[in-house]
């Protein structure tokens, strides 16, 4: 969670965290998609109102993870 942040803050931070992992080089011997640990990251954002509930927001980033995961991996995606 990240208050008072838009969209395009939120897919910076994402893809920084991304970069981190990828950059630490992490073995991972049983993975079938990489070598290295990898992250997904899913992004979803809104305007808090009366008509979302963060449980709306939690499914909307968990469907951008899904997103990203069937898009390749290794990615950030926005719902």
């Amino acid at each position: 969670m990240l208050p008072n942040t838009n969209s395009e803050e939120a897919i910076q931070v994402a893809e920084k965290i991304r970069n981190i992992v990828g950059d630490l080089k992490i073995p991972h011997a049983t993975s079938k998609a990489d070598h290295f640990v990898s992250t997904s990251i899913g992004v979803a954002t809104l305007i808090p109102s009366p008509v979302y509930s963060p449980k709306q927001l939690l499914e909307q980033a968990d469907k951008a993870l899904y997103k990203a995961k069937h898009e390749g991996r290794n990615r950030v995606a926005v719902y």
